[in-house]
């Protein structure tokens, strides 16, 4: 009993600390954010997001899944800890070696303007550093994200710095690159002085090792893949159809609804690693886990998808500047798809752990057709706006894509059932709202009052969901935890 209890107790201090560290981590980037989309102005700042949205893709192709995957593997044995960070390492760079190499050749192909393509060379040359996604893996599996944000959040606060010096003496774009570019080596040399006490690293290549990591990692890095480019392809392709200014209005909604994200993710840190073990172990715990995931997950999304639809002039306007009041629109339909972004950290993570690469696979490619063409019948008129509106309608037809598919049809009908109590509840509230002419912050102030009330009475929240964690988790012992 004592075993179960302290590993409950681990997981609750686990989540704990990924949500307060996500928080900062998440507070702290929106800071940056704020201060170049001010300090850069539109333009600026639109071009900014365009080379970070253009080496997203890259990073994710050095990385080709490696992250999950040794999670996934570390998870299951931890005794071959050593052995698969080490053969991890040694693919990763090899994998960032020739994503750098690809994203300056592609830069030169496409005919890339000058100063984008200056930010590319700089920011290609620290992909090979980004094996610090490897040692991220580690801990999640571990359940010890705490030694992550030791790491993430003072190299965060130095790149804040940076910013701010760039702004103040009006630098050019690149030099905000090059900021980052100075800060990879300390995020390094501190993973690998920790690594020194939490791992036994071993750098001997263990082909056999490799070999299964690439296999497993390529279907699942090309899911990745066609999952990232499916969120920033928008921005790319606002670049080239409407230029830097309808990309610096579209990346606020982007950036803000992102920041937004830091509560899925902190949950998952825990989540992902408990589901791998536990769906064969402990069948009951894993039903439940999920369940419950999806059930909370979707009444927080649904609360900020539909207080930033309210507010959206206000608070583009109080964080950003006036200037940036025709982002409010696409701001609201990017708030909405974080609804299928909450609820599809719990489903991919599933898939993921269940080994489903060719079904994500396909569902990413219906799902990245589907924004392009949408793209492109929609931001010749309706720019930033019409951007938006792809991306939601992709989402929504990956999501039903998921349903469709026997294999996943159970999880997602289980997806629906515990989160259209939360779609009712906002839907009510906000219709009488609306019925009763109030907007702005006052009807804000009533969403966020009777929202939570409306959905406790129709069953969205329950007392009796904290019983069941703490019964599953002092039935069942705890299996892989050290």
């Amino acid at each position: 009993m004592a075993r179960e209890r302290t590993f409950l107790a681990r997981l609750a201090s686990n989540t704990a600390i990924g949500f307060v560290g996500n928080v900062i981590q998440r507070g702290l980037s929106f800071i940056a954010t704020l201060i170049l989309a001010r300090g850069l102005g539109g333009e600026g700042f639109g071009l900014y997001s365009y080379v970070v949205s253009y080496m997203f893709l890259f990073a994710f192709l050095g990385d080709l899944g490696v992250e999950r995957v040794v999670t996934r593997e570390v998870a299951r044995d931890p005794a071959r800890a050593g052995e698969l960070l080490g053969s991890a390492l040694v693919v990763k760079l090899a994998l960032s070696g020739l994503a750098m190499i690809a994203a300056v050749a592609t830069a030169l192909a496409i005919g890339m303007e000058r100063a984008a393509f200056h930010c590319v060379v700089l920011a290609s040359l620290g992909l090979p550093m980004s094996i610090e996604l490897i040692f991220r893996g580690y801990f999640q599996s571990r359940y010890q994200v705490a030694y992550t944000y030791a790491i993430n959040l003072p190299t965060t606060l130095i790149f804040i710095a940076g910013a701010l010096a760039v702004v103040a003496l009006g630098l050019p774009v690149y030099a905000l690159f090059i900021v980052g570019l100075a800060t990879a080596p300390l995020i390094l040399a501190a993973l690998f002085w920790l690594s020194r006490y939490r791992m036994q690293l071993r750098f001997e290549p263990r082909w056999r090792t490799m070999r299964g990591m690439l296999r497993d990692s390529a279907a699942l890095g090309g899911f990745i893949f066609l999952f990232a480019l499916s969120m920033r392809l928008d921005q790319l392709m606002l670049h080239h159809l409407s230029g830097d200014l309808a990309v610096g209005w579209y990346a606020v909604g982007v950036r803000l609804s992102e920041a937004l994200g830091l509560v899925p993710e902190a949950l998952m840190m825990t989540l992902f690693p408990l589901l791998v073990s536990s769906e064969h172990a402990a069948p009951e715990r894993f039903h439940h886990t999920y369940r419950l995931g999806f059930k909370y997950l979707a009444a927080a999304s649904v609360l900020f998808a539909t207080l930033l639809t309210i507010l959206r002039e206000p608070v583009v306007v109080l964080l950003f500047g006036p200037d940036y009041v025709p982002a409010a629109p696409s701001l609201a339909v990017l708030a909405w798809n974080m609804f299928f972004g909450y609820l599809g950290v719990i489903y991919l993570s599933l898939f993921i752990a269940q080994a489903r690469q060719r079904l994500l696979l396909f569902v990413s490619a219906v799902a990245l057709a589907v924004n392009i063409v949408l793209n492109l019948l929609w931001i010749p008129p309706y720019g930033a706006t019409g951007a938006a509106a792809a991306t939601l309608a992709a989402n929504a037809a990956g999501f039903a894509c998921w349903l469709i598919l026997i294999e996943t049809r159970p999880y997602m009908i289980t997806c629906m059932r515990e989160s259209w109590r939360s779609l009712a509840a906002a839907g009510i509230v906000a219709l009488g709202l609306w019925e009763s002419g109030i907007s702005g912050m006052p009807a804000g102030l009533l969403f966020v009052a009777l929202y939570p009330a409306l959905l406790w009475v129709l069953g969205g929240v329950l007392w009796s969901d904290v019983h069941l964690v703490q019964r599953l988790f002092a039935t069942q012992n705890a299996q892989g935890v050290s």
